[in-house]
């Protein structure tokens, strides 16, 4: 569940809401023309229902646990990669850096 995601859509609605109806409801609008002869109350609850969903949905395609983009090391060995990989190499990468001459 998101957090917060009540208020955040209860502030998107109530914005909405303050709107004319002919920019909310309509063909192209926000919501169909079904809903021309709606009420506000049932305006509101068709927006907040709408509004709950399309953000659960947006932010479960750019949510991804932690474990999708972390796997341990060990998956990583590489007889052939151990073989040519030297101290040297490490020390170079990961050791202490000389200062720049630029600085």
């Amino acid at each position: 569940e998101i957090p917060k995601i009540k208020q955040i859509v209860q502030d998107i609605v109530e914005k909405q809401m303050q709107k004319p109806r002919c920019e909310l409801v309509g063909l192209g609008r926000v919501l169909g023309p079904e809903l021309s002869g709606a009420s506000d109350i049932e305006l509101r609850a068709k927006l907040v229902e709408s509004f709950e969903h399309y953000i659960t949905k947006m932010v479960a395609r750019v949510v991804q646990s932690l474990d999708s983009f972390t796997r341990p090391p060990v998956d990583f060995k590489c007889d052939w990669a151990d073989s040519l990989v030297q101290r040297c190499h490490i020390q170079e990468l990961w050791g202490p850096q000389p200062p720049s001459r630029d600085h």
